[in-house]
């Protein structure tokens, strides 16, 4: 079943209730709807001197301190770090509580750290020793980035294979430029200066080139020069250790006439596991500013997410940053990008999380708030959700369906039944429930809105039906006061795929 998640860094257990701001849900019938509370905010150490029974404190964005307590992470690894955290409220005798945190959301990792650290990519076969707190760092089967405040660089290893070699690929790559050889410690590079702010180090071994590239403003030339010295001899090549099947190989002329040949009998023959997704072409259903950005991402798929990456959602918010969520051998990732005109600049990196739906590995998640226009990529083409202003998405793969809720607010549930709330529910009231209900949409009394929703009131309560394709009713109740609420919670509902 492929997932579909809301695009806003939010993630919760699959097997508890879901906290603050969305997130996948579990189809696990809970007991109650109220065990369950979510905060936002820095974690920090436990006073020396507190009795209370607890490992850590949580400073809330709301101003309250929260004590922290888990089994599930070592919360001492995001001290300094914003994190949001579910998990159940255990009160004592004497008035204290502490959160048992059971999810948690890397919102931005504060963890300063100026020791050296060896950094190891086997898949692209190398390492290299770093600061752990200069650098944010991302990788693909055959590319690294590595992104500070003054400059980053980028090591791409290139599979020789029979026909490619270092001459070859520099015709191929570099115009036919002429070299320069450069002697560090560890290794020999050739240099090529392709502009201010912009230089290519290539190191040519038995079976693999590597390529770094440097990208700076210009500025600081000669402290960049140290910068590059020292990334150079900190790395270690062992392309011994290198999964060749996943890094990507360059092919020669005769490798293209070879391909050529043989098209006719690759097109008729069935994708094979494994084997790249081909993204619809039909880009007619997306607005235009939309299609441009699903394009460029597109025309540059191998680069910023891997040649064998099948993209299932994009994700672009109204300040030109886009999360891209793909599939690779069989496991999830996600990348945030700033967009730049056709250009495509990386800044945080996500993997699907054991306990939750995305950890944040490198970078910051600085546009989980943001509204978004969102693409679903299907078997029949692209789906465009335009989520409105003020308002989040929700998606429930148990209910199979997806819809706005207003972006302050909470919500908990599981199952077919989900409860909203301006508060952690066990603060506040319910102010909308949504729930499946077995009666058939024909059966219902009330006022047509559209051929698959009705509104009816019952006292103070207003409640909307909305049929699915697959014929199920959803339930939308809230009291009067919610009116405009819930209209636009029914009025965007829709149905997504498994």
């Amino acid at each position: 079943m492929k997932k579909f998640l809301t695009i806003l860094a939010i993630s919760c257990t699959s097997l508890l209730l879901s906290g603050c701001f969305g997130g996948d849900e579990s189809d696990v019938e809970i007991e109650s709807s109220y065990n369950t509370q979510s905060f936002v905010g820095v974690v920090a150490d436990l006073p020396a001197d507190s009795s209370v029974n607890a490992t850590h404190i949580l400073n809330a964005d709301t101003g309250d301190t929260v004590y922290l307590r888990s089994v599930l992470f070592d919360l001492g690894d995001f001290v300094g770090g914003k994190l949001r955290v579910s998990g159940t409220m255990e009160e004592k005798e004497d008035g204290t509580k502490v959160l048992l945190v059971e999810s948690r959301d890397v919102l931005e990792l504060d963890i300063e750290s100026d020791e050296p650290y060896l950094f190891e990519f086997e898949e692209q076969g190398f390492e290299i020793e770093l600061p752990e707190s200069k650098y944010e760092i991302s990788d693909s089967a055959s590319l690294v980035n590595f992104v500070t405040d003054d400059y980053s660089f980028s090591v791409r290893s290139i599979v020789k294979g029979l026909e490619l070699d270092m001459e070859i690929y520099l015709d191929e790559n570099y115009d036919d430029q002429i070299p320069q050889d450069v002697l560090f410690s560890n290794n020999r590079y050739y240099k090529l200066n392709l502009g201010t702010g912009r230089s290519v180090y290539l190191h040519n071994s038995e079976d693999v080139i590597y390529e770094i590239i440097f990208n700076s403003d210009g500025s600081n030339q000669a402290e960049l020069n140290l910068e590059i010295n020292e990334v150079l001899d900190n790395i270690f090549y062992t392309p011994e250790t290198m999964d060749i099947e996943t890094t990507v190989e360059i092919d020669t002329e005769a490798d293209k006439d070879n391909d050529e040949d043989n098209q006719s009998d690759q097109d008729d023959s069935d994708t094979e596991p494994g084997v790249t997704q081909v993204e619809p072409v039909d880009l007619s259903s997306l607005s235009g500013e939309v299609s441009g950005v699903v394009s460029g991402i597109n025309s540059s798929k191998s680069e910023l997410v891997g040649p064998d990456a099948s993209i299932f959602n994009y994700s672009i918010t109204d300040n030109d940053y886009v999360y891209v969520s793909y599939e690779n051998d069989e496991a999830e990732y996600r990348k945030l990008f700033k967009i730049n005109g056709a250009n495509f600049e990386e800044i945080a990196y996500f993997e699907e999380g054991s306990e939750t739906d995305w950890e944040l590995v490198s970078g910051e998640n600085i546009a989980y708030d943001r509204p978004l226009k969102m693409v679903f990529v299907e078997e029949d083409g692209y789906r465009q959700v335009d989520v409105k202003e003020g308002y989040r998405y929700f998606e429930s793969r148990p209910m199979l369906l997806g819809f706005h809720y207003p972006r302050q607010w909470y919500y908990a549930g599981g199952n077919n039944t989900y409860e909203f709330s301006d508060k952690p529910l066990t603060e506040g009231e319910t102010l909308v429930k949504i729930e499946m209900v077995d009666d058939s949409f024909d059966s219902l009394n009330g006022v047509s809105i559209s051929p698959t929703i009705k509104k009816t009131t019952v006292g103070s309560e207003i409640r909307y039906y909305v049929e699915k394709e697959d014929g199920d009713v959803i339930l939308l109740s809230a009291d009067s006061e919610y009116s405009e609420e819930l209209d636009i919670m029914a009025q965007t509902l829709v149905e997504v795929s498994e």
